[in-house]
C-alpha cells in the first residue's frame, strides 16, 4: 500500500541559517527533504534504522537529558516513522506552513536507501549549525504546484502520514 507523507522541509521561523527559499532550492536541486531531530546526528549508533521506537526514545532522552517526555516521544515517533515506514514509492506533500503545497514527490531509493542520516549534508543545505535537519529523505519532486489555501488546512505538526 503507497503511503502519502505530509512535510514541512524547515521551520520558516528559524533565522539561524539560511532562507526557507534557499533550503527548499537545495531540496528540489537535490532530490531531497529533511526533518530536525538533529541531536541523533551526535548518536554513536551508525544506522538509526536499526532502532525500536522505544530504542530512538532511549538515544533521544540520553542526548537531551533536559528535555520533557512529550517532547522526547513526539521527536522519536518522527524519526521511527522516517527510519521505518516511509517507503520508495510512498508520495510526499512539502508544505509550507498551514496554507500552502510547495509540491509533491515520490521517496525514491539512492544508494540503497530511502532515508539517511548525514549531518554535512544537513549543514549544506540549512547553514543552522544548532538544528541541520540531518534526516534525509530521498525524493524525485513533480512539477512545483504552489497551491495556496484560503484558509489553515494542515495541522501543526511538522511530519506525519495523511
Amino acid at each position: 500500500m503507497v503511503g502519502y507523507w505530509l512535510i514541512s522541509p524547515y521551520d520558516a521561523k528559524d533565522k539561524r541559517g539560511k532562507s526557507f527559499e534557499e533550503i527548499w532550492n537545495y531540496d528540489l536541486s537535490n532530490g531531497t527533504i529533511a526533518l530536525g531531530a538533529s541531536s541523533l546526528h551526535n548518536s554513536n549508533i551508525q544506522d538509526l534504522s536499526l532502532l525500536s521506537h522505544e530504542e530512538l526514545e532511549e538515544e533521544i532522552s540520553r542526548l537531551n537529558p533536559s528535555w520533557g517526555p512529550r517532547t522526547i516521544k513526539e521527536r522519536a515517533r518522527s524519526a521511527w516513522e522516517l527510519y521505518h515506514l516511509v517507503k520508495e514509492g510512498d508520495f510526499v506533500l512539502a508544505k509550507k506552513g498551514k496554507t500552502a503545497i510547495l509540491a509533491v514527490g515520490k521517496v525514491i531509493k539512492k544508494e540503497g536507501r530511502v532515508s539517511f542520516c548525514d549531518k554535512r549534508r544537513g549543514l549544506e543545505r540549512t547553514g543552522n549549525n544548532y538544528n541541520p535537519y540531518p534526516n534525509f529523505l530521498n525524493v524525485k519532486w513533480y512539477k512545483n504546484s504552489n497551491i495556496n489555501f484560503d484558509e489553515h488546512v494542515f495541522l501543526i505538526k511538522r511530519f506525519g502520514e495523511l
